[in-house]
């Protein structure tokens, strides 16, 4: 197979839509060369504050001289930093290679592709003043070094001169593409610190959103007042809300053109042209037009369900999930199942450079020569694998060094902290024409958190293969393994704070550290002789014990400490148990997961009732729920059966046990699928009837979103894990 062209895309920010559709416009491009694509993207745009965090994140651009790239885009809008800016321009440079700006004005070395702002923007200009009849017309542009931002000041400039109107330094500023500018305009104009103007032509528009929002809390309408537009036609349906007037760009054609015109430098040849969008002045009612601007559907669509799958990476507890797994494998292979959350991705690739993870300090840089020694690795099937291997950075993934039929694009993010670099990861939609959104950097922000977690443990506990809570230093579930396994019928009582990740947020470390270590001595205290005390996952402690009764104890215990003396605030906690068979084989873990599951009481500072005659009923449903999950049950029948409102019946539901009805019987169902896809060789369509589901495709959607892969895949990988 003959060797495919691989093209480096150096970009920034490219979760926000006009980046974004550049990236797209790339993509189709490179696919139509039948060429391969890696973004090397940083999270920042390096416009605002300057740290050694964001300094560091430079790193990644290192791989710029990697012998694996024929040529290179260099989207330099973002970049608003100087020094950011010749870092990677001497990388490019230095490789070599040929190199196609993006987006910018004419290069001392490289060659550019512009989509030229003046034009466009003075047709903005021109309808206010030819349709509204605006005259005193302000101009709020982007930053003075923005070559985006000078091309709109000309086109103002243009539109101005050619209808003989006056544009003085008084009518236009300099600004910042973001809020801080229009508020600081809509001050001057509401404390008539400069002369109202007609109308304001703004940068882009979320100046504009902003500068509305501001001037109507000043008491000036628009558009009765002062007509306001904005541009770029950024995030449509967001906007259509504010209904502005703005001019839609032909992003998606600028990075399509690049990647056409860098394949002719290289090759000679002339690429077929991908799919192109158009540039349109879209009418709003901002500028005084009777007309609502309305969002395109489907592009609505595919941005709510964007958020939906943002919002899991926000509602999850990424970290605390991470850090109670056992080791810093395991750790990683539970972070990569919620790449399940990146909308439409297809794999997604943690690449570890050499073992970071066994001193205090381990500063390294990034580089193309750099070894990853560990690669964790997500497929499209749900399937996580971790291979040890010994690959140069510079291939940036083995794939990409391997035929393989179909182009890839690639995006690749660094994996660093201020004092650390532990690698990179590597996301791809497949033959999706997509980018990852802002969810994904938080996302990735988890993961190094989670790497900088373990690398602080100390080499005593990692070296004795002895885990434990860092917090409580209490040991994990695993050390009392073959113990609890070799009791007679022991029993598991767990114990849950709710609301820890609220505590962990909401405390400085220290004094979080000196919670936990105060709530280790109130729980060994409980201990009687032949007892354990265990860590189960964040916020969950298990007593080992061969007295069920003991879950009373515990609970009193609880009820007569002042639990907010001791968290600093109130706090409710639950406490529940499970008695194992005699006579069978022990599984500590099935043991405390059924405990949590099998709640016995409840307890807050708000409300200390144990007899609570509600509470009692809904654990008996629980457990009836727990014994048949495949019956329908329903809402309306369990409010009726209890004499309570449907919406009360809810509420204190989820207050009390910390998961909705629905949530709970879909978890309890999912069980007993896991139970049966390992254990029978039933089809899955029977499986999915015997669960309580009507429809075989409603029960693999859900299998999916909860578990992070197909029934099928699941039964394969624990036939294999058998084997």
């Amino acid at each position: 197979m003959q060797k495919r062209l691989v093209f480096g895309a150096i970009c920034s920010e490219i979760f926000f839509e006009r980046t974004g559709e550049v990236v797209k416009g790339m993509m189709e491009q490179a696919f139509a060369c039948n060429c391969d694509i890696v973004f090397l993207s940083a999270l920042y745009s390096h416009m605002h504050e300057w740290n050694e965090h964001r300094s560091n994140e430079r790193d990644l651009f290192r791989l710029i001289l990697s012998e694996r790239f024929d040529g290179f885009l260099f989207d330099i809008r973002f970049f608003y930093n100087d020094e950011m800016c010749s870092f990677v321009e001497n990388l490019l440079i230095r490789s070599k290679k040929p190199v196609m700006m993006v987006d910018d004005c004419e290069h001392r070395l490289f060659d550019n592709t512009a989509s030229d702002d003046s034009r466009p923007y003075e047709k903005l200009v021109d309808h206010l003043v030819d349709v509204h009849g605006c005259r005193r017309i302000f101009c709020l542009t982007g930053p003075e070094n923005s070559v985006p931002a000078q091309e709109r000041l000309r086109g103002y400039f243009n539109s101005m001169k050619k209808h003989g109107l006056e544009y003085d330094r008084s009518l236009y500023r300099y600004g910042d593409f973001w809020k801080q500018s229009a508020i600081t305009l809509a001050d001057d104009i509401i404390e008539k610190r400069i002369p109202r103007p007609d109308a304001v032509a703004c940068g882009n528009d979320i100046t504009a959103e902003t500068l509305i929002e501001h001037l109507s809390m000043g008491g000036i309408n628009v558009p009765e007042d002062i007509a306001v537009v904005g541009f770029d036609s950024m995030d449509g349906y967001k906007f259509a809300e504010a209904n502005i007037t703005s001019y839609k760009r032909a992003n998606f054609q600028l990075g399509a053109d690049s990647v056409r015109r860098l394949y002719r430098m290289i090759t000679g040849s002339v690429a077929p042209r991908a799919n192109y969008d158009i540039e349109e002045l879209v009418i709003g009612s901002s500028c005084g037009c009777c007309k609502l601007r309305t969002p395109d559907h489907k592009e609505k669509r595919i941005r709510d369900h964007i958020r939906n799958f943002d919002r899991e990476f926000f509602d999850r507890d990424i970290y605390m999930e991470c850090i109670a797994q056992s080791d810093i494998e395991s750790a990683l292979k539970k972070a990569c199942e919620y790449a399940f959350y990146i909308y439409r991705s297809s794999t997604f690739t943690i690449c570890l450079t050499a073992d970071r993870f066994t001193h205090e300090n381990s500063h390294n840089s990034l580089t193309a020569d750099s070894t990853v020694k560990r690669i964790i690795k997500r497929r499209s099937s749900g399937k996580v694998t971790i291979d040890k291997v010994d690959f140069s950075a510079s291939g940036i993934i083995p794939e990409l060094s391997q035929p393989h039929s179909k182009p890839m694009a690639l995006f690749v993010n660094i994996l660093n902290s201020i004092n650390n670099e532990f690698g990179y990861t590597v996301l791809s939609f497949g033959k999706n024409i997509c980018t990852f959104s802002e969810g994904y950097k938080r996302y990735i922000y988890e993961i190094v958190n989670v790497l900088e977690h373990f690398r602080s443990i100390s080499i005593y506990t990692r070296q004795v293969g002895y885990r434990t809570d860092p917090f409580t230093e209490l040991p994990v579930l695993s050390v009392y393994e073959e113990k609890f396994a070799e009791m007679e019928s022991p029993s598991a009582i767990t114990i849950e704070i709710m609301d820890m990740r609220k505590f962990y947020l909401g405390m400085t470390l220290e004094k979080f550290v000196i919670t936990m270590k105060r709530l280790t001595v109130f729980l060994r205290g409980l201990l009687r002789e032949g007892e354990f005390l265990a860590y189960v996952s964040h916020g969950v402690y298990a007593f080992v014990t061969a007295d069920i009764k003991r879950a009373d104890d515990i609970y009193s215990a609880f009820c007569n400490n002042d639990t907010a003396e001791l968290f600093g605030q109130d706090v409710q906690f639950i406490v529940g148990s499970y008695l194992c068979e005699s006579g069978k084989s022990h599984n500590i873990y099935e043991a405390a997961r059924s405990a949590m599951m099998n709640i016995r009481h409840t307890v807050s500072n708000k409300s200390r009732s144990k007899n609570n005659p509600l509470f009692e009923k809904l654990c008996a449903i629980r457990e009836r729920m727990a014994a048949s999950p495949q019956y329908d049950w329903n809402i309306d029948e369990i409010s009726t059966e209890l004499n309570v409102s449907k919406s009360y019946l809810q509420k204190y539901y989820k207050n009390h046990f910390g998961i909705s009805i629905i949530e709970n019987i879909i978890r309890l169902r999912l069980d007993m699928a896991k139970h049966l896809l390992s254990e029978t060789d039933m089809s899955i369509t029977q499986i999915a009837e015997k669960c309580g589901y009507s429809s075989y495709i409603h029960f693999t959607k859900q299998f999916r979103k909860y578990e992070g892969t197909t029934p099928t895949e699941f039964r394969k990988n624990e036939k294999n894990v058998g084997t």
